[in-house]
């Protein structure tokens, strides 16, 4: 499961990515997939297993939304180049991008602020706690991803296969972020959120 976990959240920015040539270097994969893998190990030790069920959907989710951010930035950055190497192309390029954005957007957003609740909601390890190991997730995948050459490829007949493959990039990356608002029954998560409102009753550990 942890493993898996990462290492789809690194696929996907090779996965969904269109028009870039990318160059990895499949060592330094299992590399990373393994210092995460260890720090959420040691991370989780102490959890129970419901505990661990619960934590282990929020580290998914965060993934899949870091992911789909890292995407939509590099198909930004193909619509411009694509709309500078091919004046003609520019006005369907960017009408296109902006359709697509919008779709993203709103459930992006959704996603995101389900994460924020799922969060909340636990009361078995400081908020302080998860920030600090996201910021480890988010160095561990910059310095994966700055081993991954992207160059966008700005060719008419490129560039007319970047707009023809947004529909599918769109509906998979919307499906995926659909998935981080399923993660937990509603029922398990207002009994989290009911232990949060109690826990507030009681003094507040330090974060």
């Amino acid at each position: 499961m942890i493993r898996f976990s990462f290492f789809i959240a690194m696929m996907l920015v090779t996965l969904v990515s269109t028009n870039l040539v990318l160059a990895q270097d499949e060592d330094q994969d299992d590399e990373a997939v393994t210092t995460v893998q260890v720090r959420l190990e040691e991370f989780t030790a102490d959890f129970s297993n419901d505990e661990r069920d619960h934590f282990m959907a929020i580290y998914g989710n965060y993934n899949l939304i870091s992911v789909v951010k890292i995407v939509r930035e590099d198909v930004e950055n193909a619509i411009d180049k694509c709309a500078d190497a091919n004046p003609d192309m520019e006005d369907g390029l960017e009408e296109r991008y902006e359709a697509w954005d919008d779709a993203i957007a709103p459930i992006m957003d959704e996603a995101s602020a389900n994460l924020d609740n799922m969060i909340k909601v636990q009361g078995y390890v400081k908020k302080g706690d998860i920030e600090d190991f996201f910021e480890f997730l988010d160095e561990t995948r910059e310095a994966k991803t700055k081993n991954i050459d992207k160059v966008p490829v700005s060719t008419p007949e490129a560039c007319e296969h970047l707009l023809n493959t947004m529909d599918e990039t769109q509906d998979r990356l919307t499906q995926l972020l659909r998935t981080t608002l399923v993660s937990l029954p509603a029922e398990e998560e207002a009994r989290r959120a009911e232990e949060a409102a109690d826990s507030e009753e009681q003094p507040e550990q330090e974060e």
